[in-house]
């Protein structure tokens, strides 16, 4: 029975793949805006374990706009994640966040990329934050992390050095054009796949 049933879900999809494909111009795109989106993940610890909750879709703003304009990935398809970092005290967890963490995954290439500027400075990215921040990247099936730099960031090179210490490598020239063609931020790479 279970054999069946997987062959008609088999079925189902190829059927539905097969419809997507004949589907026009316009509705591809409707398909595809739909995929847009962003989700809103709370990271914490509580007695020691780290603790996520489920995703929230929410919409993109325009903030979120201006970054992908600015790290040259708007014409890409992009899942917006906001990914906060919070404590909890006992059984109940703290009303705000520690921090929000911008980022994006690119759903074409299956790179996950994450922002940090003076807004969402290194200091915040405690141990099982960056973590789970891989967690959810390696879940989305990407296969390389890029952590993007504000260039106007303060003491940007000591950070550079920090990541680098961490395994990230720091990207330039056609490597860096293959990825983006940002000129506000620094990128650094690190793959997931090793």
């Amino acid at each position: 029975m279970a054999q069946l049933i997987n062959l008609n879900q088999e079925l189902n999809m190829m059927q539905s793949s097969n419809s997507m494909n004949r589907m026009s111009v316009g509705e591809a795109e409707k398909r595809n805006l739909t995929k847009k989106g962003s989700f809103q993940f709370t990271i914490g610890r509580e007695n020691n374990e780290v603790k996520t909750n489920e995703p929230k879709v929410m919409e993109p703003s325009l903030e979120d706009e201006l970054l992908l304009t600015q790290l040259a990935l708007d014409d890409r398809e992009i899942i917006i994640y906001d990914i906060a970092s919070v404590i909890y005290l006992g059984e109940r967890q703290r009303n705000t966040p520690l921090h929000t963490f911008k980022c994006f995954y690119d759903v074409n290439n299956k790179n996950f990329f994450v922002e940090l500027s003076d807004k969402s400075p290194l200091e915040h990215l405690t141990k099982s934050t960056f973590l789970k921040i891989l967690d959810i990247a390696e879940g989305t099936g990407a296969e390389r992390v890029y952590v993007c730099l504000h260039n106007k960031t303060t003491e940007i090179g000591s950070k550079i050095q920090t990541l680098m210490f961490v395994g990230f490598h720091k990207i330039m020239g056609q490597e860096l054009q293959r990825v983006s063609k940002t000129r506000t931020h620094t990128l650094l790479c690190y793959d997931l796949n090793e």
